[in-house]
């Protein structure tokens, strides 16, 4: 079983490896009409099949097509469906490259906002596929969304004041903190003037981890557990709750909009997994598997 298939309401099949199989059959034999397929260059004809577990999430299976036109499932993992709200105004912009390993498509996208470069999981990798390179801007809009197993709620760092300002605030802090280091030509008294900024900075939070607790001082956080992995440590400001339920376990889901580092992300998490009352204005704090839906 996936193991983030937890996120999204299935803890019940957690160990019934029968049960998964009987469901993703299942599956296979109610949306294999409605599969989306694409042929490449040798003859192999890649296929999807998508189901969904209420409006927002689901299951994709992805495969491929025997010479006799059935069915080959290779892999399955939990997607999020983002609305039109969110790919018209919660997309973040940044510069994208695309990896293939088999048949899984991962991002690497690249921003100032976070401060590192994402390695996520292509969740609409059809929708890639069917556009040539030359139809395809690498600086485009992207939904980031994570799958979470276990997290917790944290009160917040500030007072509601000042994480408005927090907010605002942090894409210039990070954007100009960074620019030296990304012109073509480096300018040194810039490059200089950054690091001993970084240096003051790290000698503050110093001096404050004698008298104030680390989740005080640290508002938001990105950071990956696995070098070149989709697993990410963060924590980030709720900014909107919702809890939505499996239409196939009824088991509640967490659907959490989330700022962190500058960015907007969607986390799921099942109801059974979070430790607290998510409210906005509050953090999250817990690994995800990152994933990203292309806005093409």
């Amino acid at each position: 079983m996936h193991q983030y298939l937890r996120s999204i309401g299935f803890s019940c099949f957690e160990g019934k490896e029968e049960e998964v199989e009987k469901l993703l059959k299942k599956m296979e034999k109610e949306f294999s009409p409605y599969a989306r397929r694409f042929a490449e260059r040798d003859g192999m004809v890649h296929a999807e099949i998508r189901g969904n577990v209420n409006y927002y999430m689901g299951i994709c299976l992805s495969g491929y097509l025997n010479s006799k036109g059935k069915f080959v499932r290779q892999a399955y993992y939990p997607f999020f469906l983002p609305d039109e709200t969110v790919k018209s105004e919660e997309a973040g912009i940044g510069m994208m490259d695309v990896s293939v390993d088999g048949s899984t498509y991962y991002t690497l996208i690249e921003g100032l906002k976070t401060g590192i470069s994402l390695t996520a999981h292509m969740d609409n990798p059809f929708e890639y596929a069917f556009r040539s390179s030359d139809e395809f801007d690498p600086r485009t809009k992207v939904v980031l969304a994570g799958f979470s197993q276990n997290g917790y709620v944290l009160l917040p760092a500030r007072d509601e004041a000042d994480m408005k300002d927090c907010r605002e605030g942090y894409n210039y802090d990070v954007t100009a903190m960074m620019e030296p280091f990304c012109e073509d030509v480096c300018d040194a008294e810039k490059v200089q003037a950054a690091a001993l900024e970084s240096l003051s900075k790290l000698a503050s939070i110093d001096r404050r981890l004698g008298s104030e607790d680390i989740y005080s001082i640290v508002s938001t956080l990105c950071m990956p557990e696995v070098y070149e992995s989709q697993i990410y440590f963060i924590i980030g400001i709720i900014e909107e709750v919702s809890l939505t339920v499996n239409e196939d376990t009824n088991e509640g889901i967490f659907k959490l909009k989330l700022f962190v580092n500058g960015v907007t992300m969607y986390v799921m998490i099942n109801e059974e997994d979070l430790i607290g009352e998510p409210i906005v204005g509050r953090r999250f704090k817990g690994p995800i598997w990152l994933t990203s839906h292309v806005i093409f």
